[in-house]
């Protein structure tokens, strides 16, 4: 059944449609592009089978920009200011104190300013093929050459239009848009939001951004490119970038999967399991696994086997043929990484040992690069991470052993404060258990 349509009235005026689908935990999710229609992607069976995935657990709203889709299309203005004011419009149409926002392609710049601009109230951010400027979306030389003909051959400048929204690979995606923006769209109106994207400029807010922020990317995207994503990435101060494997920006088109176990691990308030866990990182071109057997640093540190991976960097257990034991090593991803990541890594790493053996804090012994990647040596902690515990139980821990956990990593957060340190990324999967469950 289709998802019911709602309205939600912006301060001046204008009728925005949206629809909610799910319970749970709120997330607001942006259009694809301020060009697309959100009931007609549910119609598509692939977009369908991705959003149903998306609400497991969870309350999905999804709206249509003014000027296209269900919304308003009599409009006059439309700037970034207007764009975030539908945002701001359907949050509180819905009674949304505190949500995750996730921003999708062309869209993604504008939830990233409503995310500097209310901090407040984002608790998390997620945004998929982004950049902070509007003008990586598109192949600029072609769309220029089609805007000058746009009055004399309205369709070639739609063809070549709808190819840019869709990264550059059009295929089905890109004819089904065509043939949607021909029947119902304004193209005043369309050359208006095409104007509003390309003069799209978030870079300054970036910094302001203060929510734990996931960057979705696939590889092979052309517009906007993985090194804007990567940019993108750098610039929000707790960022992390995954690369999944594709070429198409459209985020249900595809390996859908991929995105939802990336989304699900990220937000958390969605029990992941950890086959789920583990597919997302097998798909994420960072996380490449390394054979047993691999040496480091001249043959001193021997892989033994993985033992986790993550958005930026996986982690093995290695022998230290010069001590006699065993070690966690850390390889940092060298495709996520420029002259200056490695600069700062290596000074958390210097920071890091600094520490000594704080009982509560995992110890560094080590630092090292291999052919340009960097890499830290530290404990061994073999219990397992709190995520699993926390899964086993089936539901909250008995409360004496909440409190020792929590006791624990307070313990060690209290420690690193008073030498200014701070960890921006507390979860369950980055605490970690000794064999006596410390």
């Amino acid at each position: 059944m289709e998802p019911r349509i709602q309205y939600a009235k912006t301060e001046d005026g204008v009728s925005i449609a949206y629809w909610t689908m799910g319970k749970g935990t709120p997330l607001l999710v942006t259009p694809h592009s301020p060009m697309s229609w959100s009931l007609r992607s549910w119609q598509n069976p692939e977009a369908r089978a991705y959003y149903e995935k998306v609400t497991q657990g969870r309350l999905v709203i999804h709206y249509d920009h003014r000027g296209t889709g269900n919304s308003e299309h009599d409009i006059s203005e439309q700037s970034i200011e207007t764009l975030v004011a539908d945002m701001e419009a359907v949050a509180n149409d819905v009674g949304l104190e505190e949500f995750a926002l996730l921003g999708s392609y062309i869209c993604a710049p504008y939830a990233i300013a409503y995310a500097a601009r209310h901090s407040e109230r984002i608790s998390k951010l997620i945004v998929l093929h982004a950049s902070a400027r509007g003008a990586d979306f598109y192949n600029l030389d072609r769309l220029r050459k089609a805007r000058e003909s746009a009055d004399e051959d309205p369709e070639f400048y739609l063809q070549i239009l709808g190819h840019n929204v869709y990264g550059g690979f059009g295929g089905k995606q890109a004819e089904s848009w065509v043939s949607d923006v021909r029947k119902e769209a304004n193209l005043h109106v369309l050359q208006m939001t095409l104007d509003t994207v390309l003069e799209t400029d978030v870079m300054e807010l970036l910094p302001q951004v203060e929510a734990p922020t996931l960057v979705l990317h696939r590889r092979e995207v052309q517009y906007p490119s993985l090194d804007a994503a990567r940019t993108l990435a750098r610039g929000i101060p707790s960022a992390q970038l995954v690369v999944l494997e594709g070429d198409s920006v459209v985020h249900y088109s595809g390996d859908s999967d991929s995105f939802v176990s990336a989304i699900n691990e990220f937000l958390g308030d969605v029990q992941t399991s950890r086959d789920s866990r583990a597919y997302a990182a097998s798909a994420t071109m960072t996380r490449v696994s390394e054979p047993a057997g691999r040496t480091f640093a001249s043959g001193r540190y021997v892989v033994v086997r993985l033992l986790g991976q993550g958005a930026q960097k996986s982690v093995y257990l290695v022998d230290d043929t010069v001590l006699g034991r065993q070690c966690a090593l850390s390889m940092l991803n060298s495709a996520l990484l420029d002259p200056s990541d490695v600069d700062r890594i290596k000074r958390e790493a210097q920071t890091m040992a600094k520490f000594g053996s704080q009982p509560n804090i995992v110890t560094v012994y080590d630092y090292g690069e291999e052919d340009g990647t960097p890499f830290i040596v530290c404990e061994y902690v073999s219990g397992g991470e709190l995520r699993d515990e926390l899964a086993a139980a089936a539901g909250p821990l008995p409360l004496e052993r909440a409190l020792t956990v929590g006791i624990d990593i307070c313990r060690a957060l209290s420690f690193a404060h008073r030498r200014d340190v701070v960890h921006r990324d507390l979860k369950p999967e980055n605490v970690w258990l000794t064999e006596e469950r410390t």
